[in-house]
Parts: structure tokens; C-alpha cells; sequence
């Protein structure tokens, strides 16, 4: 007399050593890194004077105007 076993399909069991692979810490630490330099590229284009490093231009500006140096002194 044979016992009947409920396996899961095959197509289940491959399907799910495939996405054991997923939990590969190779496969998450380069799909973050591809992740995340994405984002950046992405920020980047569409957000370039962000990158200045927080400097802004100053149009219209004297150079004299910005001296500490006193009118008499400036005259020398």
C-alpha cells in the first residue's frame, strides 16, 4: 500500500529556490548600492545647482564694497 504525499508542484519549488537567491547578501548589497547611486545620478539631473557645495553666486558685488579697509586707506 503506497502513502500519497502532498508535495507542492515542481514549478513551486523551483520558484522558490530561485527567489532564496534574492536573500543573498551579495545580490541585496549590490542591488542597495545600484539603488542608491541611481538616486544620486538622478537627484543630480534634476537638481544640479545643489552640488555647488552650499556656495551661491554673488552677482553685483564690488570688490571694494567687501574690504575693510577704510576710504582713506583704500586711496593709498
Amino acid at each position: 500500500m503506497l502513502i500519497s504525499r502532498r508535495y507542492p508542484p515542481g514549478y513551486l519549488l523551483y520558484f522558490k529556490a530561485q527567489v532564496c537567491n534574492l536573500a543573498n547578501p551579495s545580490f541585496s548589497v549590490s542591488a542597495i548600492f545600484v539603488s542608491v547611486v541611481g538616486i544620486v545620478i538622478y537627484q543630480y539631473w534634476n537638481h544640479p545647482y545643489l552640488s555647488v557645495t552650499g556656495r551661491v553666486k554673488e552677482e553685483n558685488v564690488n570688490p571694494a564694497e567687501e574690504s575693510s579697509l577704510s576710504d582713506a586707506d583704500r586711496s593709498r
